[in-house]
């Protein structure tokens, strides 16, 4: 009897052996796509020739092995990358992420703006997650706005669809410089100068 209910134990508890499906990681491309290495100022200037200053800290790269889904018994190893630019004196930050899954590879941009007393008041994603049969990098383009051209850039997309409080409209980055260009709704830009 005990050997029946340990039987039934086992096939009702779904228990099963972990198996390593594989390994989902950067291309050379995706690997380098952030240019922000080290702790750097970035200067931008907007549309009334004001000059200013975002702080980088470097990019943090992690690699974890993760359950794949709950039930599926299966681990993958996967890889991150994480970078902050947080403007001086403007209360405003932007998170770039850069995170490769057993599809596709998700590059996202965060933005934030920080009220007086510390607390988040604007949030918006910004994702361009290509084509499953797609490379991030065969996914540069041509991009002409605000009075700016741009070549072998990535467009990023806004993911808050009827956000009231949506402040930006366009990001434009590229490889070689990181972010180029923040356009906002209300037609004003921040253009990188170094």
């Amino acid at each position: 009897m005990k050997k029946l209910f340990l039987l039934i134990f086992v096939i009702a508890s779904g228990c099963c052996k972990e198996r390593f499906a594989g390994s989902f990681l950067f291309t050379d491309f995706e690997r380098n796509l952030i240019p922000y290495s080290t702790t750097s100022e970035v200067i931008f200037e907007d549309q009334d020739g004001n000059l200013f200053t975002a702080v980088t800290e470097g990019v943090e790269v992690t690699r974890e092995v993760q359950d794949n889904c709950a039930d599926c018994c299966e681990d993958i190893e996967t890889e991150s990358i994480m970078n902050d630019l947080r403007f001086i004196n403007q209360r405003m930050e932007l998170t770039i992420f850069l995170n490769t899954t057993e599809f596709s590879t998700e590059f996202r941009i965060t933005y934030r703006e920080i009220n007086e007393a510390g607390d988040m008041v604007t949030l918006q994603d910004w994702v361009q997650t290509p084509d499953n049969n797609i490379e991030l990098e065969n996914q540069k383009t041509d991009y002409s706005g605000y009075g700016f051209d741009f070549s072998d850039v990535i467009i990023l997309g806004d993911t808050n669809d009827g956000c009231n409080n949506q402040k930006l409209k366009t990001i434009v980055f590229s490889e070689t410089n990181g972010i180029e260009l923040l356009g906002f709704m209300d037609d004003s830009y921040l253009r990188l100068v170094n």
